[in-house]
């Protein structure tokens, strides 16, 4: 992004973004621009799309006065580029940008967090990673969650108590999501005061609109964001049973004593207890070459400690199993289901290429692909096993 000063009140500002992607081919570039046109069909089969971002980008530029230029070369990439003519408003200096990172940073980590020890909750999913997964983000607020690992379960625990909030998986076997909430509806199960919120790993726009019709309150995307799920809480929760506190749960921690014996060393950082070290993320990227540990600490509260827990329940081989049994099996239905799971629980613990894998499985077997299962399944199960086996190193260093 840069610009340039047209006169005391314009200033002209040049957008260029380029990418690495396929390309366009010669061919293809005047429908680029037309709505619902998707380039290259067949290479980029498995990107979801409906052809209209482009044409919406060129819309709303020609609306102020400008258009979108584009150069690409097929194979090697593209660059999109514009330019709008601005009317300055005020001269004041955005600043530096580091020190703005640097205070909200400072923020966030006295942020004020939500407790609500009385707080009545189920969740409901038929996969136990994700079961510890929110069981352990909802401890942080003091709350200790009811776990259903079926809708059948789920319903039998609805009839002997009441919840404030019930979060819902949708794609389980044997009854869905979807199913065992119109059967809570249907006999009268739920309270007025139960709220009922879809957990999914699909949320797409337009998708809460359609969890609402089939009787939803809501829904909350997987791998889980804390903050979204605090926002749920407090939405949802009864205002008598809520209170806000800062949090001081991090400690800061003196330098190992080795760490001081090691004179031609950088000295160990000081870090809370449950916060990778500099010389812990090393070796974490050395070992675990396939996890991004950023976004794995993202989708664990930033917290070393349940993260480990996670990886832990990773590891369980039990569930490349299952998925083998469903591939052997030709059960595409319940394939589905399994690798669905997989998309949300590896991208949770940051294996980002085997949740890409188990994503594209999932549209294949939506769409009863049984060709491009067979094709990829192995390429799935391999980086699945490598992921296995490297989270395996690392917990036994």
């Amino acid at each position: 992004m840069s610009g340039r000063e047209l006169d005391g009140n314009t200033f002209e500002l040049q957008v260029n973004v380029r990418d690495t992607g396929i390309g366009i081919r010669a061919e293809d570039m005047d429908k680029l621009f037309q709505s619902f046109q998707r380039i290259d069909e067949e290479r980029n089969r498995n990107i979801e799309g409906t052809g209209l971002g482009i044409a919406i980008v060129q819309k709303l530029l020609s609306m102020m006065g400008s258009k979108l230029e584009v150069t690409s070369e097929y194979g090697k990439g593209s660059e999109f580029s514009f330019t709008l003519q601005q009317k300055v408003i005020d001269r004041t200096p955005i600043g530096n940008y580091d020190e703005h990172k640097k205070t909200h940073d400072e923020t966030l980590a006295a942020k004020k967090f939500l407790t609500a020890t009385n707080a009545k909750i189920l969740a409901v999913d038929d996969n136990d990673m994700n079961l510890k997964v929110i069981s352990g983000l909802l401890k942080r607020n003091l709350i200790v969650p009811d776990l259903a690992d079926s809708g059948q379960q789920s319903i039998e625990l609805a009839k002997k108590n009441f919840y404030n909030i019930i979060f819902m998986d949708n794609m389980m076997p044997i009854m869905s999501g979807v199913e065992t909430l119109k059967i809570m509806r249907r006999d009268k199960i739920l309270s007025d005061k139960t709220k009922v919120v879809m957990l999914t790993a699909g949320a797409i726009a337009g998708m809460r609109e359609i969890y609402l019709q089939e009787g939803f309150d809501d829904y909350l995307s997987k791998p889980i964001d804390v903050s979204e799920l605090e926002a749920i809480l407090e939405k949802y929760l009864p205002a008598e049973i809520v209170s806000f506190e800062v949090d001081g749960r991090k400690k800061i921690s003196e330098p190992p004593a080795h760490a001081k014996q090691l004179p031609t060393e950088e000295p160990e950082e000081v870090v809370s207890e449950d916060t990778f070290t500099g010389r812990e993320r090393k070796f974490f990227a050395e070992t675990c070459p396939d996890i991004n540990l950023d976004i794995a600490l993202k989708y664990c509260m930033d917290s070393k400690s349940f993260l480990l827990q996670m990886l832990t329940t990773f590891t369980d081989a039990k569930r490349a199993e299952k998925i083998q049994e469903a591939f052997d099996a030709d059960d595409v239905k319940n394939y589905q289901i399994l690798v669905h799971a997989l998309k949300s629980t590896s991208l949770s613990i940051g294996a980002e290429k085997l949740s890409e894998l188990a994503k594209e499985l999932e549209l294949a077997a939506k769409n009863n692909n049984s060709e491009e299962i067979k094709f990829n399944h192995g390429d799935l199960m391999s980086t699945y096993e490598k992921v296995r086996e490297q989270i395996t190193k690392y917990l036994t260093k």
